[in-house]
């Protein structure tokens, strides 16, 4: 039986929580429970993550995810924002997971966009707009996927013309 791993996240940190892990603990070595194996008789573990990775899943094989590598939010903001979230890609091609989502909270007109700006597989600048809001309120954020090439920069900003006040968050999260 795997045993999953929740983790919670917040710009801080970082949480991994085993949900059962105790009970196999204490099962393996010998609590007195049914069917206890003694941490000498394990000969055979699964691989283990790559580097940076951590283990959301734990069964005959590990299920290994990134972390979000950078996330970050502000409030009642009236201008954009040239950078809200960065990172700095390792050499090397990577997969990552951008998101971002506006809320405003006064409005008079305009759009607030929230964009992200990388360096792709191919070494061309792009810049691609995660998602758009104009209107009072909020909108779904929106996430996309970015295949970011060489040590380049990720950053995640606003733009846009418009007399606003809003309140954004967003991730960048490695994928491979």
């Amino acid at each position: 039986m795997p045993i999953i791993i929740a983790r919670r996240q917040n710009q801080n940190s970082q949480i991994a929580i085993a949900i059962g892990l105790i009970a196999l603990v204490f099962g393996i070595i010998g609590f007195g429970l049914p069917n206890t194996i003694a941490w000498s008789q394990i000969t055979s573990f699964p691989s283990g993550c790559s580097t940076g990775q951590f283990v959301i899943i734990v069964g005959s094989s590990l299920t290994c995810h990134y972390p979000n590598v950078a996330s970050n939010g502000a409030g009642g903001q009236t201008t954009t924002i040239s950078s809200i979230a960065s990172f700095s890609n390792p050499s090397g091609n990577h997969i990552y997971s951008v998101g971002c989502d506006v809320d405003i909270s006064a409005y008079t007109s305009g759009t607030i966009n929230c964009q992200v700006t990388y360096t792709d597989w191919n070494g061309l600048s792009q810049t691609q707009t995660i998602t758009s809001n104009g209107a009072l309120g909020d909108v779904l954020g929106g996430e996309n996927t970015i295949l970011v090439g060489g040590a380049s920069a990720i950053v995640i900003k606003t733009t846009g013309t418009f007399v606003a006040t809003y309140n954004v968050g967003c991730w960048i999260t490695r994928q491979f």
